[in-house]
């Protein structure tokens, strides 16, 4: 097994390196998608050997209360569960047991550190207003960009985008394409760009009040009611037993056919905030 993950890895970075995309890596090696994307995004084989438990879980953020917990002489499973599913752990018992598996035996055991914040995560506290972050998540925040100064750069840039919005400032626009294409995130410099190329419609829907969210409402109404007579026309053509039923379909979530009540069109904030993850995921510091 070893021999042939370090095989697989090898073929997959030599086909990348001739700039073949992973559906045609995929259908020249003849390995699913994900696989293929899978071995493409790992740094090295022995990345793809690791050991599942040095891998991150839902349980990380945890960890630390669960060691404390069983130095304070609880080695319950089922009741350390309830604890932390109580604060917000969303997987199973057995992912717990798993956990103190090891620790039987040991009457205490080390405290683990506590683990850094996903890159997931720390997006959302540069895109969310610093008003509305808790004293916490403003700490942790202050934690990265103090390890990491070149997300100083990248949470200013975005902060003055909201704020831009915001105001309807339109004006601003070219001063802020400016700073981001200087600034250190080449992703941002990317989106900078992008706006640069529609800088006509882009300043002039910025100080209006209107909004594409009516239209975008409508549509994904639309796309819901087409996907439900879809699961009926299936399950009617294949009968009773068809496994195409509304359940088992994509359905858009209730928020996503809200009327959006931004001034300008909301898609902009999310490009926004999917570059800023990817400039996070590159960037990030471990604490």
């Amino acid at each position: 097994m070893v021999a042939r993950t370090h095989e697989r890895y090898a073929q997959v970075q030599e086909l990348r390196a001739k700039s073949l995309s992973l559906n045609a890596i995929s259908r020249e090696l003849g390995l699913a998608f994900r696989t293929v994307r899978k071995y493409a995004n790992a740094t090295s084989a022995d990345e793809l050997l690791a050991p599942t438990f040095a891998r991150s879980s839902k349980l990380d953020e945890f960890k630390p209360d669960l060691t404390r917990r069983w130095n304070e002489g609880c080695s319950n499973a089922v009741q350390l569960y309830t604890e932390i599913k109580a604060q917000g752990f969303t997987g199973s018992r057995r992912a717990v047991q798993g956990w103190l598996q090891p620790l039987r035996g040991y009457q205490e055991v080390q405290q683990e550190p506590c683990p850094p914040p996903k890159p997931r995560r720390v997006t959302g506290w540069l895109m969310t207003h610093p008003d509305r972050l808790d004293t916490e998540e403003k700490a942790r925040l202050e934690q990265i960009l103090a390890r990491c100064p070149e997300l100083i750069n990248t949470a200013e840039l975005v902060r003055s985008f909201a704020t831009m919005m915001t105001n309807r400032d339109g004006h601003l626009l070219d001063d802020w394409i400016a700073a981001a294409e200087a600034g250190a995130s080449p992703y941002l410099a990317t989106f900078a760009t992008s706006l640069r190329r529609d800088h006509a419609a882009v300043q002039a829907g910025l100080p209006l009040a209107h909004s594409s969210g009516a239209v975008e409402g409508t549509v994904n109404k639309i796309k819901f009611l087409k996907r439900q007579m879809f699961a009926a026309q299936t399950s009617t053509f294949y009968g009773p037993e068809s496994s195409a039923t509304p359940d088992t379909l994509h359905v858009l979530s209730p928020r996503s056919s809200r009327v959006s009540q931004s001034p300008f069109s909301h898609a902009a904030w999310h490009r926004l905030r999917s570059v800023n993850l990817a400039y996070v995921k590159e960037e990030i510091i471990v604490l």
